[in-house]
């Protein structure tokens, strides 16, 4: 199942049920296992020990941004 999702993430969790015969809950329960996200299939960012820091800095930097009048776009 896991393969097809990689070959084709664009598949609902509909289609992939249909071709794995299984429920979609058992299958939604593996997307989720696996960190997947069944309405847009994608992997989810895993926080990692230094990205606290770099964080924060970004946060600072908005923060000067925003207190020295200069314009913030994302």
């Amino acid at each position: 199942m896991l393969h097809a999702v990689d070959q084709n993430p664009g598949n609902s969790v509909r289609v992939i049920s249909v071709a794995t015969r299984r429920s979609r809950t058992a299958d939604k329960r593996i997307l989720q296992e696996e960190a997947l996200h069944s309405f847009h299939v994608q992997k989810v960012l895993l926080l990692q020990p230094d990205d606290h820091s770099r964080r924060v800095a970004l946060a600072q930097w908005f923060v000067n941004q925003s207190a020295a009048g200069m314009p913030v776009t994302c």
